[in-house]
């Protein structure tokens, strides 16, 4: 019987061994070395071209994810803009890394925080922020990758259509 495991572990071990050594066989000095460079011409309409631009510069403004943020004011009246104001001033000065985005949609005042990729990061922060703001919850939002590289309190108008498409109607 163990002369039947000796020969079956050889037999293992001489595949495995050629296996190897075939998988190395396939590399060659050129390939190793990248001796071998080629060139590739692309034949196409000019016109090609001039759409991949038009592309490129719709997505530079476009350019962003659907993500999380934390709404933590929301409301409309007389003093609502000076509360939106006050509101991201207090999470500035809590979380002063965290950015605060004041929008205007017809007639509601809302202050959104952070960009969060996910919901379970927005909803910890929300529960931090909690202490400060009762009655605040996690909402979807477009985050643009521009976003990240402003000041921390962002003021957005929607009345005005500059930036119409980043909320949706049904928030």
């Amino acid at each position: 019987m163990t002369t039947r495991y000796f020969y079956i572990n050889i037999l293992f071990i001489t595949i495995l061994t050629s296996f190897s050594c075939a998988g190395y066989a396939q590399f060659t000095d050129n390939y190793l070395n990248k001796k071998n460079v080629g060139n590739v011409k692309i034949t196409a309409n000019p016109a090609l071209n001039s759409l991949t631009q038009k592309k490129l510069l719709h997505d530079s403004f476009h350019a962003g994810y659907y993500g999380f943020r934390v709404q933590v004011y929301f409301t409309a009246g007389n003093f609502s803009k000076q509360g939106a104001y006050d509101a991201a001033q207090t999470v500035y000065g809590i979380y002063p890394e965290i950015p605060a985005y004041i929008s205007f949609k017809e007639p509601y005042y809302r202050v959104r925080v952070g960009n969060f990729r996910t919901k379970l990061d927005a909803d910890k922060f929300r529960n931090k922020l909690n202490k400060y703001f009762k009655g605040c919850f996690v909402v979807n939002d477009f985050i643009s990758i521009y976003d990240e590289k402003y000041a921390p309190v962002i003021i957005e108008s929607d009345s005005t259509n500059l930036n119409t498409d980043r909320f949706d109607e049904n928030d």
